[in-house]
């Protein structure tokens, strides 16, 4: 118990003399927290809509779902719709193809007739408006291919965009943390070292010749060295 609350101390006292130390640790990882949220960290946000399916003579439709998941085919009318009605994202810049055909996705349902496609992108004022045209050019692409077998409609348009990007309060914390407790033990490893050395000074300054026996002036010489 008394080696316990000794090491509590001398930790204790260890941090309030390398005070310094911790603080500088903590500050430079709290810069990297920062900076890695602000640019490595980007938001992203994700919105959804259903498209649903009926046919009579399959419980399944395969094929609806590779017109949709074929994003480039799909995606190249979504473009030239959304650039003539004049959609640009918030920095007033054109919203290209290769962004429209990487963002859509198709996601698995309970439901073997529906499907669940999302759009994500790192602007909250395109997710909604792209979806929602993807959603209108699969329903016309669908019902203009296999009118009289899928009857397609739209049970939900595009859902309110959701950020689903790391939290940076979440990444500027941890790094923090981090930043203290690697501060934290480097003040431990440094004032172990500067025991140790402490410790051979004091060695050396001991008088080993305790029994006082009288050395000629060539025996000290060779003690010395």
């Amino acid at each position: 118990m008394e080696e316990d609350q000794i090491s509590l101390k001398y930790i204790f006292r260890s941090f309030k003399r390398h005070w310094l130390t911790i603080v500088y640790f903590t500050c430079c990882f709290l810069v990297v927290g920062v900076v890695y949220a602000k640019l490595m960290n980007p938001p992203t946000y994700r919105s959804v809509g259903v498209l649903v399916t009926t046919n009579s003579s399959a419980d399944t439709n395969p094929t609806i779902t590779s017109i949709v998941t074929n994003e480039q085919a799909v995606a190249e009318v979504v473009y030239q719709n959304l650039k003539t009605e004049g959609v640009h994202h918030k920095n007033g810049s054109e919203v290209s193809l290769s962004e429209i055909s990487s963002g859509i996705s198709v996601e698995s349902t309970t439901s073997n007739l529906q499907i669940q496609i999302v759009f994500t992108n790192s602007d909250e004022t395109i997710v909604e408006r792209v979806l929602n045209e993807v959603l209108d050019v699969s329903f016309e692409v669908v019902d203009s291919r296999f009118h009289n077998i899928y009857y397609p409609s739209i049970v939900s348009y595009a859902s309110e965009p959701i950020n689903i990007a790391r939290s940076n309060v979440v990444i500027i914390g941890l790094s923090t943390v981090a930043g203290a407790i690697i501060g934290a033990v480097c003040t431990l490893v440094e004032e172990t070292r500067q025991n140790s050395l402490y410790e051979i000074n004091d060695i050396k300054k001991i008088d080993t010749n305790v029994f006082n026996i009288e050395y000629t002036k060539e025996k000290k010489h060779e003690i010395s060295k």
